[in-house]
């Protein structure tokens, strides 16, 4: 399927109810953007320019100046854009389903890339995103995260109950606090050679994990790496 047989207006309509607040020239951007990696599949400019419209398409060379100065638009806030996606996404949902945010991080060329989304039928509809440069500058890891948690806390409608689940690379007191503090609840895996607090006793989870008391509640405290390929899962709510 071409981008002609798609059609500039489809999208422009789906990007406007999204990004409509915006400039005008940034909603016609994103929707060039937007049915551009739909076609393609890829975001490389090559790809996307290869992916333009007939009646848009010009030479190779145009194609490619047209792509990059996509990237040197506007910028959209997310702030802007969250709400909206995070909106679309409980829409898929069924009636009384629990609402939950998947986090994780992956690697893009030079740079990280942290990636929050709505669990839907089994994939992620993403909901907020952060990157930083790799490899990462000193004390960024974390500050990220919680930045990404704070976006996503604030674009939650309100009323609307969500629970996040990370893995062992997260935890940290700063999250799990940011988390209560928020009222948001969460499963986050845990390193066996995590240190936690259950019922006033600190230990590794490794500990905690054969004696059975590492359950539902649990306050976890990092305070090393390490770990095994299984790990226990941390549960808790806002007490």
């Amino acid at each position: 399927m071409t981008a002609s047989t798609i059609g500039c207006e489809r999208v422009r309509e789906w990007v406007k109810m999204r990004v409509g607040r915006t400039h005008a020239t940034v909603v016609a951007t994103v929707t060039w953007a937007a049915l551009c990696v739909l076609v393609a599949q890829r975001v490389t400019p090559a790809a996307m320019a290869r992916a333009l419209p007939a009646e848009h398409a010009g030479s190779g060379r145009a194609r490619l100046m047209r792509v990059r100065r996509w990237w040197m638009g506007p910028a959209i806030e997310q702030a802007e854009v969250s709400p909206q996606l995070i909106t679309s996404a409980l829409a898929l949902l069924a009636p009384g389903q629990a609402v939950v945010v998947a986090l994780d991080t992956t690697r893009v060329g030079k740079w990280e890339v942290w990636l929050a989304g709505i669990v839907v039928a089994g994939r992620t509809v993403p909901s907020g995103w952060a990157g930083i440069p790799y490899p990462w500058p000193k004390g960024r890891f974390r500050s990220t995260t919680l930045t990404v948690i704070r976006r996503l806390q604030a674009a939650f409608p309100v009323g609307v109950r969500w629970s996040l689940v990370a893995d062992r690379g997260f935890p940290s007191a700063a999250l799990f606090a940011q988390l209560r503090q928020g009222g948001t609840d969460f499963s986050v895996r845990l390193r066996l050679s995590d240190r936690v607090t259950v019922r006033g006793a600190m230990a590794k989870c490794l500990s905690m994990w054969w004696l059975g008391d590492c359950g539902t509640g649990s306050a976890p405290l990092p305070r090393s790496g390490g770990g095994d390929r299984t790990s226990p899962g941390c549960r808790g709510g806002s007490w």
